[in-house]
C-alpha cells in the first residue's frame, strides 16, 4: 500500500503557523486541522476537513490530493468502497494542476497495487516528466516494470533513484532483490543490502536477505548474525526464526 503520511511534530509545527496567519474558517485552516487528525488516524476526521477546504476553494489541488490519501488508507485498514472517490479526487487534481507530479505518482501507486502495470508506468512517467529528480516515480516505476519482467528498465530505474536520492534505503533495497533473484549477482546484491542497512539500520528485510545470501554462500555465521538482528528489529518476523533454525543446522 503506497501513500503518503506527513511527519506529526513537523506538521503540528507548520499547521500552528498557518492557524495564525489565516482565518479560523479558510481554505488552509481546514486543509491544516485535516493533516493534523490525519497524523493522529483520525481519517474520518481528517476527510471532513479536506472536504471543508474543498468547499471553499473548489480549485484547492493539494486538498484533493490528501483527501484522496486518507481514503485511500481507509480503503486498506476497513476495506471501504472509496476507491472510485480516491481515483475521482485525483483526477481532479490532475485537472486543476496538469503539472501536479505528487497527483500522478498517487494514481500511478493505486493502479500498481491493482496490477494495472502499464497505466501506472504511464503516470509515474509522466511525474518524472514534470520532474526529472522525482526519485519515489523512479522508484515506484521500477518496481511496476519489475512486475511486467522488464528486468533491465527496473535496474535503471532504481540505479537513477540511487543517484538522485543515495540516501533512500528503497532503491538500494529493490536493486539488490533483483541482483539476487533475477541476475544471480549474490555479491552485488550483498553489496546494494549493506547500503540500504547503513541507511537505515532498523531495515528487518534488508537484512533477512542479506543473510538468505549469506547462507547460500556458505557464509553461515553471517547468516545468522544476519537472521538474529532482523528478530531483534522485528520479533514477530517468522521467516527470521524459521531461516535462523535452518541455519543451525
Amino acid at each position: 500500500m503506497k501513500y503518503f503520511k506527513h511527519l506529526l511534530f513537523l506538521t503540528l509545527i507548520f499547521s500552528l503557523i498557518i492557524f495564525n496567519n489565516c482565518g479560523t474558517n479558510s481554505a488552509e485552516n481546514y486543509y491544516n486541522k485535516g493533516i493534523i487528525k490525519a497524523d493522529l488516524e483520525d481519517y474520518y476526521g481528517a476527510r471532513d476537513d479536506f472536504a471543508k477546504a474543498i468547499k471553499i476553494d473548489p480549485n484547492y489541488a493539494l486538498a484533493y490530493v490528501s483527501r484522496a490519501e486518507v481514503n485511500y488508507i481507509m480503503v486498506d485498514l476497513y476495506r471501504s468502497n472509496y476507491l472510485e472517490l480516491v481515483m475521482d479526487d485525483l483526477n481532479k487534481a490532475i485537472e486543476i494542476d496538469p503539472d501536479y507530479a505528487l497527483a500522478y505518482l498517487n494514481r500511478g501507486s493505486i493502479k500498481a497495487d491493482y496490477g494495472n502495470y502499464y497505466v501506472a508506468i504511464a503516470d509515474f512517467t509522466k511525474a518524472i516528466e514534470i520532474n526529472a529528480n522525482y526519485a519515489d516515480a523512479y522508484i515506484s516505476r521500477g518496481s511496476a516494470k519489475y512486475e511486467l519482467k522488464d528486468i533491465n528498465g527496473a535496474i535503471a530505474d532504481f540505479t537513477k533513484a540511487i543517484e538522485i536520492d543515495p540516501k533512500n534505503a528503497k532503491p538500494y533495497y529493490y536493486r539488490g532483490n533483483i541482483k539476487s533473484s533475477d541476475l544471480t549477482d549474490n555479491y552485488g546484491a550483498i553489496s546494494d543490502f549493506t547500503e540500504a542497512i547503513k541507511i537505515d539500520p532498523n531495515y528487518a528485510f534488508a537484512y533477512n536477505n542479506r543473510g538468505s545470501i549469506k547462507y547460500r554462500l556458505g557464509d553461515i555465521d553471517g547468516s545468522l548474525s544476519d537472521y538474529t538482528k532482523v528478530i531483534e528489529i522485528d520479533s514477530n518476523y517468522t521467516d527470521a526464526y524459521i531461516s535462523r533454525g535452518s541455519a543451525k543446522y
